[in-house]
């Protein structure tokens, strides 16, 4: 095991991770900027409003991603495990 395949690990990591992450965290802005207008045209102050069409919206985008999450990080593991196996066997 080399520098090179901990920094292959770690950028494959940071990959996944903004894979998954991505989705729910792009609909959490839209939302969060949509009601953001909205109060500032009807001129509501209320802070706490954001809240509950943010939690619908990630949860509503977490049912339909659910797939594609899933995949990636049995993808990840995958990659993993056979990283750990060629290592066991000193093929790296």
């Amino acid at each position: 095991m080399n520098v090179e395949m901990i920094v292959r690990i770690g950028e494959d990591t940071i990959i996944t991770l903004l894979y998954m992450s991505a989705p729910l965290l792009i609909v959490g802005a839209v939302i969060g900027i949509v009601v953001s207008m909205l109060q500032t045209v009807t001129q509501l102050k209320d802070q706490s409003l954001t809240f509950i069409p943010k939690i619908v919206g990630i949860f509503i985008v977490l049912i339909f991603a659910a797939p594609f999450l899933i995949k990636t990080i049995v993808d990840y593991t995958n990659r993993l495990y056979s990283l750990a196996e060629q290592l066991g066997r000193g093929i790296l």
